[in-house]
């Protein structure tokens, strides 16, 4: 399977898929390295024709299905079908993605102060009352937001770094934190009356609406794994609403995670015009009339 793969990948298409910026009409470039803090100037190197990649300042280098690998802690297999042409891997995409090792999660403790956090994150409109629900708080060295993950019974596993607006990349995950195996926000969520929940792409977006009265969880990216599955078929909802992001990823992530999820509940999407996802929604009424009038998949 790995060499008739080989044979049709397209490694920008995968760099894309996980969320990086790639120029178009260019073989070879620098992108952000998501292993150390903030590049100045991107200094991890990406050739798409070799298929491989290189950080100048020390984090390693390799194939870009190792890179893919490590940075979404998925199996190489999944990496590469990242690149595999969607034709050839439609049907079993998600099923090879983050599939339980069976290793349990380790609980962690969050080394950033939680008294306070960056003022512009207010700029966004967020609630002092609402980051503090979520116990959020600030890397001082770098004035970024700090965002705790937990887990289903709500022990923290990682934290999540929001960088400021001019950063140049704006999230970075705590180290070993395991994405595929938890479902951001779902403690909160039990806490609202609702019989639907919401699903969203990223940890902002899932706090933003549940600011605004509506559980939400959030995939921490586009990719739905047999755990999240699970997790969902534990949670007993009456409803997904997939809120995921209005731009090429995120409709291609809704069409497969309605696909993989609709066996076990109805599931329905919103509609977003002229923004690109839910944060960028700020009026309290058009946020609930959006969720109205979602559409029934």
């Amino acid at each position: 399977m790995i060499s008739e793969m080989r044979m049709n990948r397209d490694w920008g298409k995968a760099l894309i898929e996980a969320g990086f910026d790639v120029p178009n009409n260019k073989v070879q470039f620098n992108i952000s390295c998501p292993f150390h803090g903030p590049d100045k100037h991107p200094s991890l190197s990406v050739n798409l024709l070799l298929g491989k990649w290189i950080c100048h300042t020390g984090c390693g280098s390799g194939s870009i299905a190792g890179f893919l690998s490590d940075y979404l802690e998925i199996s190489l297999i999944a990496a590469e079908k990242l690149a595999f042409d969607d034709s050839m891997h439609e049907v079993d995409f998600f099923d090879a993605i983050g599939d339980d090792d069976g290793t349990p999660i380790p609980e962690v403790i969050i080394p950033y102060d939680s008294s306070s956090v960056p003022e512009w994150i207010f700029d966004r409109g967020f609630t002092k009352a609402s980051l503090k629900r979520w116990r959020c708080g600030i890397n001082p060295n770098m004035g970024s937001l700090v965002i705790p993950v937990t887990d289903s019974f709500s022990r923290d596993i990682g934290w999540i770094e929001r960088h400021r607006p001019d950063s140049t990349f704006r999230y970075q995950y705590s180290t070993g934190l395991q994405k595929s195996k938890v479902l951001f926000g779902l403690p909160q969520s039990r806490t609202h009356k609702e019989k639907f929940l919401c699903i969203t792409e990223g940890a902002l977006d899932c706090i933003w609406l549940d600011q605004h009265g509506f559980p939400s969880v959030a995939l921490l990216g586009v990719f739905l794994s047999s755990n999240h599955k699970e997790i969902l078929k534990k949670v007993g909802v009456s409803e997904i609403i997939l809120c995921l992001d209005n731009d090429e990823a995120g409709m291609k992530a809704t069409e497969y995670v309605s696909r993989e999820i609709s066996y076990y509940f109805p599931v329905s999407r919103i509609t977003l015009d002229g923004v690109k996802d839910v944060q960028d929604v700020r009026d309290s009424n058009k946020l609930k009339q959006i969720l109205n009038e979602r559409t029934v998949l």
